[in-house]
């Protein structure tokens, strides 16, 4: 895998499309013959498929590796339970040693199918990687308009330090972004706008229904009211509105409102980490720093570890530009497979 260095890409063709059908090309050809004129991108987008290939080539093999296994296992339980029958037939025990020997070979046998049965696990989980990379990637690439706006964007840390230990802890530092994401999320409004909706809730509460108008014969007429019977859907009628008739009373409204505003009090004396929407968005974005910059640095050591020769791939869910080594637009959320 390239190590990507900082450089700016040349501009995009102003002629270039995204899926000209005109072209006559698929989609993965057409995303090539987006990036063709930007030599970054199109060697990236080659190491992802070269990726794939290898993948799919080393599971193929481990699938092999693992049918074998799996008839050497079945042949071994089965000599087994022959041997054993076949003493029994004539009525006798099959001798310690030749019994210790059977068990034994299908122990090993069940040994190494095991083994093979986690080489395949973890050969699908690195082919999963690959193809989600490649999936990414290429989606990426042909959504941005103007992939002149990719620059690359150099990464990278001290040689003193190994380079599996830091992907470790960059993988754990973006958990830890995303878990503070959700924890601003999840933090409350200012007490101040609190209160405030909770009296404009009053106010509108007061301010609905009335009271009634006599009608020529003294019967009585109400100001339409909002019903939902049975939850079956809003409906207006003409009857009294018990709760703006209590609130029409000045004294009682005023001992609502401070009752109110003591709820609000009571509700906020413990609480410290409120937050306004403004504050929101803001340590929201800081996350979303904390996270790129975290998958960058996890996509490089993964480069660095591919250069020795370990087989590592990408994990999933990292932000495709830290993949593709560029800055750019943030790309929209996937579905992984």
């Amino acid at each position: 895998m390239t190590i990507i260095h900082s450089q700016t890409l040349p501009p995009v063709a102003a002629t270039e499309t995204i899926g000209d059908v005109g072209t006559g090309l698929g989609f993965e050809d057409t995303v090539h013959h987006r990036v063709s004129s930007f030599p970054h991108l199109q060697r990236v987008l080659e190491i992802l498929e070269a990726d794939v290939r290898i993948e799919e080539a080393q599971h193929n093999a481990l699938g092999a590796a693992h049918f074998e296994n799996q008839n050497d296992c079945n042949d071994a339980r089965r000599a087994e339970a022959v041997a054993h029958a076949n003493a029994a037939s004539v009525g006798a025990a099959l001798p310690d040693a030749h019994a210790a020997s059977y068990a034994s070979k299908t122990a090993r046998a069940k040994r190494s199918l095991d083994e093979a049965r986690l080489r395949l696990k973890e050969g699908s989980q690195h082919l999963g990687n690959a193809r989600e990379a490649l999936d990414a990637a290429l989606e990426y690439l042909a959504g941005v308009p103007d992939l002149s706006v990719l620059e690359t964007v150099p990464v990278s840390f001290p040689a003193s330090k190994d380079a599996r230990t830091v992907m470790y802890q960059a993988e754990s530092e973006t958990r830890t972004a995303q878990a503070d994401k959700e924890a601003i999320r999840r933090r409350p409004a200012p007490k101040e706008d609190i209160l405030a909706s909770a009296m404009a809730r009053v106010a509108r509460a007061a301010a609905g229904g009335g009271m009634p108008t006599v009608r020529p014969d003294g019967s009585l007429e109400w100001p339409l009211t909002a019903i939902n019977p049975a939850g079956s859907g809003t409906s207006m009628f003409a009857v009294p509105d018990p709760l703006s008739l209590f609130l029409s009373d000045k004294a009682t409204l005023a001992r609502v409102r401070a009752h109110v505003a003591k709820s609000v009090d009571d509700l906020y004396a413990d609480i410290n980490d409120a937050a306004s929407p403004a504050d929101k968005k803001r340590l929201t974005a800081e996350c979303d720093a904390r996270i790129l910059a975290a998958n960058r640095l996890e996509a490089h050591c993964v480069n660095v570890l591919r250069q020795r020769g370990e087989r590592v791939s990408y994990r999933r869910g990292l932000d495709v530009r830290s993949i593709l080594g560029v800055s750019g637009p943030r790309p929209p959320k996937r579905t992984t497979r």
